[in-house]
Formats: structure tokens, sequence, C-alpha cells
């Protein structure tokens, strides 16, 4: 889930249009953990949702920033 939320706000989507296109996208798939391509959803806009209202604005912002900074130390 949180590899979706990353996504979604790395390219300023909605929940719904993020979630619908995701699915067609390979790249996005492998970089969420998928193994193989899947053509269905990986859950409903809904979903993501609430997984960010659980997570709070400020603990997605936190771990957004920390995944950006362990990328940069690590190339």
């Amino acid at each position: 889930m949180f590899a979706l939320l990353h996504l979604k706000h790395a390219f300023n989507g909605s929940d719904e249009g993020f979630v619908e296109c995701r699915g067609e996208t390979p790249t996005w798939q492998f970089f969420s953990g998928q193994a193989y391509l899947e053509l269905r959803r990986p859950c409903d806009a809904a979903t993501l949702i609430k997984f960010r209202q659980l997570l709070g604005e400020e603990c997605a912002e936190e771990l957004l920033a920390q995944t950006i900074n362990w990328l940069l130390l690590s190339s």
C-alpha cells in the first residue's frame, strides 16, 4: 500500500485515476512488488484513501522523505 501511495504522490494523481491506471502500467506494478503483470486493480480508491488517513499526512510525508533520502544515499 505504501508503494501505491508513494507513486500516487510522485505523479500527483487522483486516487481513482491512479488506481485505475496502475493496473495498466507494468513499471509501477514492478515498483509495487508485483512479480508479474496483473491487469486488475490492486484495490479500490476508498482503500487507498483509508490507508492514507490511517497513516496521517505527517507520517505519510515523513515516510516519503525517508524513502527519497535512502535512494539518494544509496546511489
